[in-house]
């Protein structure tokens, strides 16, 4: 998840430093888009908890959910009681290999 914090910082940093980016040239977002990555990198302190929220570094918190589709959580549920149901036990042996 720390590459994924990166590319955010530097998203943010782009679009703060550079609100015209769409009509930069190509060989330019790139060079700019290096610069800003490297120094971003050079200051990230890997060692630190990750605090910009799941939907932001998925590029999803924007996103509104197709109807049908389950929440995170619920289904973290429905797998933990597949695995620890009495009357239909699943067995985690890999039969592939």
């Amino acid at each position: 998840m720390g590459c994924k914090d990166i590319k955010s910082e530097v998203i943010t940093q782009l679009k703060k430093e550079y609100p015209n980016w769409k009509s930069v040239p190509r060989k330019m977002k790139k060079k700019i888009a290096g610069k800003v990555l490297k120094e971003v990198v050079d200051e990230y302190d890997f060692k630190r908890d990750i605090t910009t929220p799941t939907g932001k570094l998925l590029g999803i918190e924007n996103q509104i959910p197709t109807k049908g589709i389950i929440t995170l959580n619920k289904m973290a549920q429905y797998i933990e009681h597949i695995h620890y149901d009495r009357i239909f036990k699943l067995s985690s042996y890999d039969r592939s290999s």
